[in-house]
């Protein structure tokens, strides 16, 4: 369900995108601000898959808007709209981040397939985020895994070399690790294995 965030101080507009979007696009949450700082807000405390500003609003406009968006969430594709249709102000939108730039009075036609494609391109984006984020886990456990492996495998040869080291106190191995059984046959070997505790042990004497 796709979210989608219009900023236009112009009521009249802001309604009829809305109708718009919830007619052509399937299950939509549209959210709806007057002014570019009330967007700013919704922009800080929630995502969006696509947000669609006018440029020419007071206090701030549309292209400082989408600066401000994109130093806050740069993956979320913006839409700015204007009824100058100054084809250099065009320029200068998309060269600065845009997605796309649509002029009044608006081709639905037209502005819904550019919006389509904005929600494609989040959906994608989402898709390789959650993808990374899913290596990254496997990774994390292949590292600690190889970790507990490689420490166990020192534990191991250590244990293995206290045990050779007091053969002659009286402790036997037989077989292999990580199972081998150990036979402490004295007082002294039961004190150097740790018999107690260690299932693998036995006690002779």
């Amino acid at each position: 369900m796709p979210r989608i965030l219009i900023v236009d101080d112009d009521h009249g507009l802001l309604e009829s995108l809305s109708r718009l979007i919830t007619l052509r696009i399937a299950s939509p949450t549209v959210d709806c601000c007057d002014s570019a700082i009330a967007a700013l807000q919704r922009v800080q405390d929630g995502d969006y898959d696509a947000i669609i500003s006018d440029i020419k609003m007071p206090v701030m406009d549309g292209m400082a808007f989408m600066m401000k968006v994109k130093k806050l969430r740069p993956d979320i594709p913006t839409l700015l709209i204007t009824g100058h249709g100054d084809h250099d102000l065009a320029v200068h939108a998309l060269n600065a981040g845009a997605y796309a730039f649509v002029s009044k009075p608006l081709d639905r036609d037209f502005f819904v397939a550019w919006l389509k494609r904005a929600l494609d391109l989040r959906q994608l984006h989402r898709q390789a985020e959650e993808q990374n984020t899913e290596l990254e886990r496997m990774l994390t456990n292949v590292v600690i895994d190889s970790q507990r492996q490689t420490a166990e495998a020192e534990q191991a040869k250590l244990l293995l070399q206290v045990l050779l080291d007091h053969i002659p106190d009286g402790v036997t191995i037989a077989g292999g690790p990580p199972e081998y059984p150990i036979i402490a046959n004295s007082k002294r070997a039961q004190e150097v294995v740790g018999i107690h505790g260690r299932r693998n042990v036995c006690a002779l004497g």
